[in-house]
């Protein structure tokens, strides 16, 4: 189930910003209960790098942590 994690997180990130915290939590709709968190914030990096994903940094200032959402 690890080939769905991304196309998850992106459908997720369609909906507005998130966080790793709450990606992780929201996986489970996907029946990927069983992510790391660790898992997600790498593969938010991954996608932060290719243009996919652009850090939030408005949440990351209020909420202090760290948030991404789509470009």
């Amino acid at each position: 189930m690890g080939h769905l994690l991304e196309p998850a997180v992106l459908l997720r990130l369609l909906q507005g910003t998130a966080h790793g915290y709450g990606l992780v939590e929201h996986m489970a709709n996907y029946g990927l209960e069983d992510v790391s968190l660790r898992r997600v914030k790498r593969l938010l990096l991954g996608l932060e790098e290719s243009g996919s994903a652009t850090p939030d940094r408005e949440s990351e200032h209020t909420q202090g942590t760290r948030a991404v959402s789509m470009p």
